[in-house]
């Protein structure tokens, strides 16, 4: 499995990202603090819910793993 890129933040830019992410094919994990996992914005993509500035949280997203962390 591909490594998956680290998306902080799902508001307006954070979601035109992820339509990019997807359109390239890559793999994604979001984290938010307010999308609800039934958002349809995220379909098939793992959402991390809490602030992307706390390392437990990067942690929780499997940043040791990742590819890359989009801020």
């Amino acid at each position: 499995m591909e490594k998956p890129i680290i998306l902080c933040g799902l508001g307006r830019m954070g979601a035109r990202v992820l339509d990019y992410l997807r359109a390239a094919g890559l793999p994604a994990v979001v984290i938010d603090t307010v999308a609800a996992p039934d958002d349809p914005r995220l379909a098939g993509v793992r959402l991390v819910r809490g602030d992307c500035r706390r390392r437990e949280v990067l942690e929780q997203a499997g940043v040791a793993d990742a590819r890359g962390v989009l801020i």
